[in-house]
């Protein structure tokens, strides 16, 4: 635990009835056989993990649906033109790739660069 805590995959708190808490908000972690702790969560998809480009991917499209009703255009995009960590996508005009690139910001998914 002390090991995630130090590389920012959990977070301690102490806001959970005047006890000491972990706040894992991003993925569960289920460790049935643990006398402690049985359910964990991480802060940031884990690579390394098998399962992690599922999450990365999983993450993107839960935020397109979290997203659809205030942005819908952009929305559709995330969930049907990511590959892994890549957007790949397309506008007839660059103010509507611009456009594109603003809607998809404003959903939380923040890109390093776009190129026209």
């Amino acid at each position: 635990m002390k090991e995630y805590e130090d590389l920012g995959y959990m977070t301690k708190t102490n806001d959970h009835n005047n006890e000491t808490a972990y706040h894992l908000p991003h993925h569960p972690v289920v460790k049935t056989e643990s006398l402690t702790t049985k359910l964990r969560q991480l802060n940031t998809v884990t690579y390394g993990q098998a399962a992690a480009p599922f999450l990365a991917i999983r993450s993107l499209v839960q935020t397109a649906i979290d997203n659809e009703d205030r942005n819908p255009v952009a929305c559709d995009v995330i969930k049907n033109d990511f590959y892994v960590d890549d957007l790949l996508s397309g506008a007839e005009n660059e103010n509507l790739a611009y456009d594109l690139f603003n809607g998809v910001l404003r959903c939380h998914i923040y890109l390093k660069y776009l190129t026209l």
